[in-house]
């Protein structure tokens, strides 16, 4: 246990060369950006059904890139009761408030003041059927999951001393493969757990490559990321799949190509933002991803149905809608950072 955490300060003291002066991986935050906007161009883009070649794609890195990203920045803390109080302050008590909110009040006044009836159903909307009207907050229950899962897989496999990480490996794609399985037979388990199961491997690389590797830090291969990202993007299109991690559906696709493809996806992304460094907005939107994450839904849905009245075009409207919703949140970031810091993981609700 004292190794593991040794080798987890050693790595936090050498990223300290990739950090501005608030102490953040920029380059993450480009990642973190470019995910979001795929993100929020998917749910505009999903009612218009509208082709396109990358669609299949975006799938297979989109979710898992946010995964990889987790497993990457676990850490222990002060020991279980610290680590959830953590990740109940940053994943469930922003998913508990927007889910309350947005999904069970705000739809119910909606239906009080048109005349409908309430949908008490609402309430456990999140167990089953596992869809509600603000429907993206889910990854934020499935995450808080996850860590959990893998905090646990970590307190084993420290038991077994040198072979802790071969413990960690074995049973990350075991239950890895269960959830896959599960998804594969169109099996469910309610609030999202098959998804957190299914999601596990790729959170558990995320988490070796920042012990065993230095992709955090500046280096003589930073030269050939911009080649990787373009040949791992590659083989990401040749191979890819309809997926869906909020369903956990992997209908026809193997075990491999959910993986495989998955990971070539999230490498490519990552080497494409290390590259690149910073772009100002998709930055700053990339830092602040869990607002988008939890409030898009309330902007582009009405925004979707107004321009469909005005643009007969259904790129213009996707188009366009994506421009609005994302310079909005020039204003909206701000606006939730003074206001709301506690539901958005700004500030803690329980003191640690």
């Amino acid at each position: 246990m004292q190794a593991l955490r040794r080798d987890n300060t050693i790595n936090e003291r050498s990223i300290s060369i990739m950090t501005n002066e608030k102490n953040r991986i920029e380059f993450i935050d480009l990642a973190k950006g470019f995910c979001i906007i795929l993100v929020v161009f998917n749910h505009i883009h999903k009612p218009f059904d509208a082709p396109y070649m990358l669609a299949d794609c975006f799938k297979m890195f989109r979710m898992p890139l946010y995964f990889f990203l987790s497993g990457l920045f676990f850490k222990t803390y002060e020991g279980f009761d610290g680590f959830m109080k953590r990740k109940t302050n940053k994943l469930l008590i922003p998913f508990a408030f927007f889910f309350l909110l947005t999904s069970c009040l705000l739809p119910n006044a909606i239906a009080v003041w048109k005349g409908q009836p309430v949908d008490i159903s609402l309430f456990w909307s999140f167990f089953t059927p596992e869809f509600f009207p603000n429907f993206p907050i889910w990854f934020l229950l499935c995450l808080f999951e996850l860590n959990i899962i893998f905090y646990i897989i970590y307190l084993i496999a420290e038991k077994c001393g040198q072979h802790h990480i071969l413990v960690m490996s074995i049973l990350s794609f075991l239950i890895g493969g269960i959830g896959y399985t599960l998804g594969h037979q169109r099996i469910n388990l309610n609030m999202f757990l098959d998804s957190a199961m299914s999601a596990l491997p790729f959170f558990f690389i995320g988490f070796v490559t920042r012990k065993y590797t230095h992709i955090l830090e500046k280096g003589k291969l930073d030269k050939w990321n911009i080649p990787m990202a373009v040949a791992l993007m590659s083989i990401t299109y040749i191979f890819a799949h309809h997926i869906d991690y909020s369903t956990n559906k992997f209908t026809n696709v193997s075990f491999l190509t959910v993986y495989g493809c998955g990971l070539t996806g999230v490498f490519a992304v990552i080497f494409l933002s290390k590259a690149i460094g910073r772009l100002p907005f998709i930055s700053y939107i990339g830092r602040y991803s869990i607002m988008l994450l939890c409030t898009h839904f309330l902007i582009i849905t009405p925004l979707n149905g107004k321009l469909r009245e005005m643009i007969p075009s259904e790129w213009t409207i996707i188009i366009v809608n994506l421009v609005i919703t994302l310079a909005l949140y020039a204003i909206i970031i701000p606006f939730m950072k003074r206001f709301m810091p506690h539901v958005t993981a700004q500030k803690d609700v329980i003191k640690v």
